[in-house]
């Protein structure tokens, strides 16, 4: 039997044990319950990825992802988040503008601070650019170093589009309000001038930048002046076409009689914002109406090349829809026979086709908008082999089908001075073209290279070559006529003469060997310097 001591301090033992293991208890408890907050903050942090609109993601401090939202996830074409980590922006991305991000992100590394909302244009691997607007923040462990990068990236591609064409729209109605013989000016409600045209330049004497925030007072006579004021305050309060004649000095001591012809233009919410003026001179009405008749011609050239134009994209764009059919008929007629691979190989091409033959429409398109009324040449120094290699992907699907062997001999280096969209369009008919007119496993040959300071670019088949009568016409369009190619392709047969046309307007000249039944050779040329 043990002693009363001995037993009092063996209680206290037990006691102290208890409590012990209520602490552990408490503690156990406590950290359960800490687990399920971070669970939970875990799961909405999910929610939050898979739901997010805008591109979320963390980066280790080499730029390899570590984790990303859904939304990155589709924009990259993956199916799983995690499918992005271990992957770096160079397997999506050109290499130029991976290391234009890893600078960002070093740059935010090495200052600690994050870097919000700035603007990047996104060019992919395979040349397509979208943009977008990114935050980079940096993130820290406990003990104070940065570990990791979190980005947030939202895409403004349709926004930039619309930027992009609604200043085309800009500059074109500058060059069209500036191309007009007829004085042309605009003022706000206060009366002061905004702007106007070369020929109102012309007319006053003063230059535009001088022009913009004066009123009429600082520049005609003081009658002139407050006659056009009191035509300002009457058309404000009528809001109608305004018609009045007009003599006004000019610097030769004579008059510029005219007609004023004054409008005013609303806001977006119906307020009026100010007025738009003419001038017409009507001490030479005969002149004008000469112009006019000018006019009149320059448009019906402009409209007939327009519609041919447009011919034109239906051409380039026939082949891949038929291509596309091809494989969309050969799906629903031999589905069932079909593995998986072989599905999954015919919706590759039909992906492929699809997305060139829209990429393909939206260029031209955009090219057309910009040379709507007149088409403008816009030289400037490019690789032409570059050019070639995104005429080739646009055109691999139809010699594919045809099993056509399409080789190249460009050096890289090799620079032309030119319009680049013409370049692509010119290559585009001419490669169309050799694919149309050469047999199922025939090849084609595209080489250029410098001669006297010009490059040569040949488009060479082993194809059905042309008839010495029909040479003749290639680029006559008083005579052209279309021609069904080996596979029965049709076309507009404006190809080419689009093609001598560009050709031409590029300080170039094009020219066609072939012999019936051997191929046919294309070659143009084009400076390589201004």
């Amino acid at each position: 039997m043990a002693s009363p001591r001995m037993s009092k301090k063996n209680n206290k033992s037990v006691q102290e044990l208890q409590n012990e293991l209520e602490n552990l208890q408490s503690k156990y408890e406590n950290l359960i319950e800490k687990v399920r907050i971070l669970e939970y903050k875990e799961y909405l942090l999910s929610i939050i990825l898979n739901n997010i609109p805008q591109a979320v993601y963390l980066k280790d401090k080499n730029g390899v992802y570590t984790g990303a939202s859904k939304s990155l996830a589709k924009k990259f074409g993956l199916s799983d988040p995690d499918h992005l980590i271990g992957s770096g922006d160079s397997s999506f991305y050109s290499e130029e503008y991976s290391n234009d991000i890893h600078r960002k992100e070093n740059q935010t590394i090495k200052s600690g601070k994050p870097i919000i909302d700035f603007e990047t244009e996104e060019t992919w691997l395979d040349g397509t650019k979208t943009y977008a607007i990114n935050s980079l923040i940096p993130l820290f462990n406990k003990e104070s170093e940065i570990n990791s990068i979190l980005g947030i990236s939202s895409d403004i591609t349709k926004q930039k589009e619309t930027e992009f064409a609604l200043q085309n729209n800009i500059n074109f109605l500058e060059v069209l309000i500036n191309t007009l013989p007829t004085p042309i000016y605009y003022k706000d409600t206060s009366g002061c001038y905004q702007g106007c045209n070369e020929a109102f330049v012309e007319l006053v004497g003063i230059e535009r930048q001088e022009l913009i925030g004066r009123n009429a007072s600082d520049i005609f006579p003081k009658e002139l002046a407050e006659f056009f004021a009191e035509k300002d305050k009457e058309l404000f309060n009528s809001n109608v076409v305004q018609q009045f004649d007009v003599s006004i000095p000019v610097k030769d001591n004579s008059f510029y009689d005219a007609i004023c012809y004054q409008a005013s233009f609303l806001n977006y919410d119906g307020s009026i914002v100010g007025l738009v003026g003419g001038l017409v001179d009507i001490q030479d009405r005969k002149v004008a109406e000469e112009k006019l008749a000018a006019y009149m011609d320059e448009l019906q050239r402009t409209n007939y090349n327009k519609d041919r134009f447009f011919s034109i994209i239906a051409h380039d764009l026939k082949n891949p829809f038929i291509t596309l059919l091809g494989y969309t008929e050969a799906l629903m007629e031999d589905y069932n026979e079909m593995n998986a691979q072989e599905h999954i190989e015919y919706l590759t091409q039909i992906r492929n086709t699809s997305k060139n033959s829209y990429q393909l429409l939206e260029n031209l398109l955009q090219w057309s908008r910009s040379q709507s009324g007149k088409l403008q040449i816009e030289q400037v120094n490019f690789y032409i082999n570059e050019v070639v290699d995104e005429v080739l992907s646009l055109t691999t699907s139809s010699s594919d089908s045809k099993k056509i062997r399409v080789s190249k001999d460009i050096n890289s280096e090799l620079t032309v001075y030119a319009d680049k969209d013409m370049v692509k369009t010119i290559l585009r008919n001419l490669i169309t073209n050799a694919i149309k007119f050469t047999s199922e496993s025939g090849r084609i040959i595209i080489s250029g290279e410098a001669k006297n300071n010009f490059v040569e670019i040949s488009v060479e088949d082993n194809g059905i070559g042309i008839d010495e009568s029909d040479m003749n016409n290639l680029f006559n369009i008083e005579n052209f006529r279309s021609k069904a190619g080996t596979n029965n392709e049709t076309g507009t047969g404006l190809g080419l003469i689009l093609c001598n046309e560009f050709v031409q307007k590029n300080n170039g000249n094009i020219k066609v060997e072939s012999k019936p039944g051997e191929g046919s050779r294309f070659t143009f040329s084009l400076p390589c310097n201004p």
